[in-house]
Order: C-alpha cells, then sequence, then structure tokens
C-alpha cells in the first residue's frame, strides 16, 4: 500500500507540469488526499477488528472472504486491483516523461557534437 501511496504522490509532478491552466490543480489534490486518507484508513481499522490475530490470513484480502458487509468485503478484496489500475496511468505518464527527457537529451548531446 504505501508502494502504491509513493508512486502516486512521485508522478504529481509528471501530471500537473503539461497542464495549461493550473489555477484548479491545488483544489482538486486537496480534495483527494482525504480520499485517500479515508481508503488507508479503512483498510487498517478492517485490519483491526476484524480477527483475531492468530486467524489472519498472510495474504490480506483474503480475509474478507466471510466478512457480514458483502458490499465492503467485495470492495476490500478488490482493493489491490483498484491501486494498481488506478496507478498504471499515471506509472505510464511518469515512464514516458522519463523516457522522452532521457531521449531528448541523448539526441541534444548527439547533434550537438556534429
Amino acid at each position: 500500500m504505501a508502494v502504491f501511496a509513493y508512486m502516486c504522490h512521485h508522478s504529481i509532478p509528471s501530471l500537473i507540469l503539461p497542464l495549461e491552466d493550473k489555477k484548479k490543480t491545488t483544489m482538486i489534490i486537496m480534495c483527494v488526499y482525504p480520499v485517500v486518507i479515508i481508503f488507508h484508513s479503512l483498510l487498517a481499522v478492517t485490519a483491526a477488528v476484524n480477527r483475531p490475530a492468530s486467524e489472519i490470513n498472510a495474504l490480506y484480502t483474503l480475509n474478507f472472504n466471510d466478512y457480514p458487509v458483502k458490499p465492503l468485503a467485495t470492495f476490500l478484496s478488490l482493493y489491490p486491483a483498484f491501486t494498481l489500475s488506478s496507478n498504471f496511468p499515471l506509472i505510464c505518464i511518469t515512464l514516458r516523461n522519463n523516457l522522452q527527457t532521457l531521449f531528448n537529451a541523448k539526441v541534444r548531446k548527439i547533434l550537438g557534437s556534429y
């Protein structure tokens, strides 16, 4: 979970830089952070109250198979898929920008030597 949160924070500058109108970005980011805190807190609280420590499965999402609130159980079981699918575009954009910067620097170095 911490790796996904890091990747989101790491990718924010690459997402904001190309925007032409940056006036609303602060407000959007300020609205997203509480949502992320709520989801992470939901996972932490459910980990603490779901089962005794001796009954917790090694793969955390398997602990919700018999959870009484089925929509919540389904959401928590699929949480890793949600984080992967939401972070994948951010990682792709960051990788694209890094590759463009790398290749532009190499092309400038090669062309500058002629």
